[in-house]
């Protein structure tokens, strides 16, 4: 074993005695055993200041040192918690400790790393921005619009959301129905053709989207009046959800 790792469990198995007193003692730990946990866990974490550099690096943190280093210290803690010498050394144990919450961090402050970042170009900004100096500066917003566009994009997904769910019961009931008022007697798959050309009739009133074939051989006014008979179904069903 290295001496790296034998001082590792020398300044974890001092910690986990104090930690065993004070559970024994059935009280919380006094203040002078406070500051030899202190003492312990500074050694500790010096010890693993160069496995920490080295992750930060791996991890691409290396423009956050201090965020890293203060998600290291949480990794160590919850280290020394869970630690059961019995299982494994601590060198080996605090290292995927270190890897998971690293990784957790990177995910937190690289979100444009993901897959899901990825499909849609996001990319992710800093909120402060260095100098030539070293000094951190306020961010800039370049596109005085781009608020605005978001708020809009928001509004206008939970919109569509919210559309699709009510067409949705729409849809069903009319299906569980068999046949719909001014139907008469359908097929069932030529009464599902109907309503999915229905549907999107009122879709495109609702989230200006092109009906394309919808509505072919209908008149503007009999295209209203599907999307005002279907409309007043929804809000219906809007209200009882509400209710």
């Amino acid at each position: 074993m290295s001496a790296n790792s034998d001082a590792m469990e020398r300044e974890v198995k001092a910690i986990l005695q104090i930690y065993e007193v004070a559970r024994t003692d059935a009280r919380p730990r006094t203040f002078r055993e406070g500051l030899a946990v202190d003492r312990h866990f500074s050694r500790l974490m010096d010890i693993l200041a160069g496995r920490i550099r080295h992750f930060t690096k791996v991890y691409g943190l290396n423009d956050m040192r201090d965020d890293a280093h203060q998600a290291c210290a949480l990794a160590v803690h919850r280290a020394i918690g869970a630690y059961d010498p019995h299982q494994a050394r601590f060198t080996t144990f605090v290292t995927w400790q270190l890897r998971g919450e690293l990784q957790g961090l990177r995910h937190r402050v690289r979100l444009d790393q993901r897959e899901s970042a990825r499909k849609i170009g996001a990319r992710t900004v800093s909120i402060s921005q260095t100098n030539a100096d070293g000094e951190a500066e306020a961010l800039t917003i370049v596109d005085d619009s781009a608020l605005p566009a978001v708020e809009y994009g928001a509004s206008t997904a939970m919109a569509r959301h919210c559309a699709n769910r009510l067409l949705d019961d729409w849809q069903r009931q009319m299906l569980q129905r068999g046949s719909g008022a001014g139907r008469g007697s359908q097929t069932p798959a030529r009464l599902a053709a109907q309503l999915a050309n229905e549907r999107a009739i009122v879709a495109s009133h609702l989230l200006d989207i092109p009906h394309g074939p919808a509505g072919q051989g209908m008149t503007s006014e009999q295209m209203r009046q599907v999307a005002r008979r279907v409309m007043r179904h929804m809000a219906k069903s809007a209200l009882a959800h509400a209710a």
